[in-house]
């Protein structure tokens, strides 16, 4: 997950600064995809509301709040079916008039989805939005030979918006058919041949600079940082410098993507070299915890904790995408209690929460880049997370 303050990235951000002492936050995630003719979503979130609301005090307050929090979520479950969404995140505290539905719909062909779960406690729990955000298939596509360009915004594996761009080609006049012919050398003047090309060249020149410009204009505006460039081996190295002179912030990838395949193919083709270029910056993030160079590298999830919550300045948190473990986290600062149960350093009350959620909360709301690997031998063998400095 990108340093990034737009869409589901800011959310994140916002929520992660968050901290529910009076009363615990119900987290939420729903994968409301079909099956069937039934939506095992909603069939695991009626059971979980059923089993929290059994296991609080007849007649309490903390019953009559719940009661009244599940059927907010369950309204918002039902919005979530008429807006068509398939994936749904709820973040909800009754008494302190809280609640933050997040809708999302993913690409029917995508394989990304957000776990059944419901949780309670006193942070929100959004490891499962921050993993979906690393996830996530957001990017530009611009396809384009010498004739024609296409651009599309892709978000969340679907195309949202298309543009499409036609070449000026050069007007041939009847002189520049026949040629300037020299009838004492027997050629083509070389003056004229070269002025020639050079109107043509001007006319390319301003073909690639308009797909540029309209390239970084929907960056700016979307947020997206990642480009997937696609041409042939004419047009690709002109467009590629084009692009990449007028917007150097953005994060350009060549594929061999044809402007003459369909729709679909594109899409296809332009997520394969998206995942490539994530699975590369993932291997390289693990590469940099081993070998830092001038920076400083913090394996473990208590000693990274223990870094992020003093506030001192980090730049990428690394988990691996197995990493689990529960510990005792003090509900006021989030210290870590190994004995008793007390805070060892506010004396405040502890509860038993996921560490990895713990670090994404903290990383999060210190707007670092948080990076999830999987199948990481070397990062597992040192604990499954770690902090670079």
């Amino acid at each position: 997950m990108k340093k990034m303050k737009t869409g589901i990235q800011g959310k994140i951000a916002k929520l992660a600064s968050l901290r529910f002492t009076d009363y615990p936050v119900t987290s939420v995630f729903l994968n409301l995809r079909p099956s069937g003719t039934r939506r095992p979503g909603l069939v695991f979130l009626k059971k979980e509301l059923s089993r929290l609301e059994k296991s609080l005090f007849p007649n309490s307050s903390e019953l009559a709040n719940f009661s009244a929090e599940r059927a907010k979520i369950e309204r918002a479950a039902a919005e979530a079916q008429a807006r068509k969404a398939n994936q749904l995140a709820i973040f909800s505290s009754f008494r302190q008039e809280f609640f933050e539905p997040f809708f999302l719909t993913l690409s029917s062909e995508s394989d990304l989805r957000i776990p059944n779960s419901v949780v309670r406690g006193s942070r929100p729990y959004l490891y499962p939005l921050a993993l979906l955000a690393d996830r996530l298939e957001n990017f530009l596509l611009l396809v384009a030979d010498l004739r024609n360009g296409e651009l599309f915004k892709v978000e969340t594996g679907r195309i949202t918006e298309s543009w499409k761009k036609e070449a000026v080609l050069h007007p041939e006049t009847r002189r520049e058919k026949q040629g300037a012919f020299d009838r004492r050398t027997g050629n083509t003047h070389t003056t004229f041949t070269k002025r020639v090309e050079g109107h043509r060249q001007a006319h390319a020149d301003k073909y690639f600079r308009s797909l540029a410009e309209k390239t970084g204009a929907w960056a700016q505006t979307s947020g997206i940082r990642s480009i997937i460039v696609g041409a042939d081996a004419v047009s690709g190295p002109p467009l590629k410098e084009e692009v990449a002179r007028l917007n150097s912030h953005l994060s350009i990838v060549p594929a061999p993507i044809d402007v003459k395949l369909s729709e679909a193919k594109k899409l296809a083709l332009g997520v394969a070299a998206f995942r490539k270029k994530e699975q590369a910056i993932s291997l390289q993030r693990v590469e940099e915890l081993f070998f830092p160079g001038r920076r400083q590298a913090i394996f473990g999830a208590a000693e990274a904790a223990s870094f992020l919550r003093q506030a001192q300045r980090a730049g990428v948190l690394v988990l691996d995408e197995a990493f689990h473990k529960e510990a005792q986290l003090c509900v006021h600062c989030s210290a870590m209690a190994f004995q008793g149960c007390s805070c060892p350093v506010c004396s405040g009350p502890v509860q038993t929460a996921a560490l990895e959620n713990e670090l994404v909360c903290l990383a999060a709301a210190r707007n670092l880049e948080i990076e999830f690997v999987k199948d990481s031998e070397p990062l597992a063998r040192k604990g499954g997370v770690g902090l670079l400095i």
